[in-house]
């Protein structure tokens, strides 16, 4: 099969899977306090950069600015002292569904893929459909 979905503790089989490596890895997570904790780490992110095919990406939800900036900057910094400060994206996004109204992602790529540069047409769509926000590296996140 060309997609294996697998739901599970993301840490542990990460851990378990020496010698794997994969094109996405996707983070979502209620929190970065509790039980997602482990995966709001640097060395949770170090584990990941080495499961990471050589293009690999990965795509993480983390806290909203609005809810707690210091947690927000300090999740991106942590990112980027693992994949490089121009190799991570954050991306604003407004969902009614969420209480807060704002929720945030990022984009770190293992390679140096640029979300701008390289996936104009996706971004292009995604604005149109969902409102999402993006902001360069290098440049401030809020």
């Amino acid at each position: 099969p060309r997609v294996e979905l697998v739901i599970q503790d993301g840490r542990a089989f990460l851990e378990d899977q020496s010698g794997s490596n994969y094109d996405l890895v996707i983070v979502d997570v209620t929190g970065s306090s509790g039980p997602g904790e482990p995966l709001f780490t640097e060395e949770f992110y170090n584990l990941v950069m080495v499961r990471l095919t050589p293009d690999g990406l990965m795509v993480s939800q983390i806290e909203p600015p609005g809810l707690d900036s210091d947690v927000f900057m300090g999740t991106i910094n942590r990112q980027r002292d693992v994949f490089g400060p121009d190799r991570v994206f954050c991306y604003l996004a407004f969902l009614t569904t969420f209480t807060p109204g704002m929720v945030s992602f990022s984009l770190a790529s293992k390679s140096g893929l640029d979300p701008v540069r390289d996936f104009k047409g996706i971004r292009i769509r995604a604005r149109r459909q969902f409102g999402v926000i993006l902001h360069r590296p290098g440049g401030q996140c809020l």
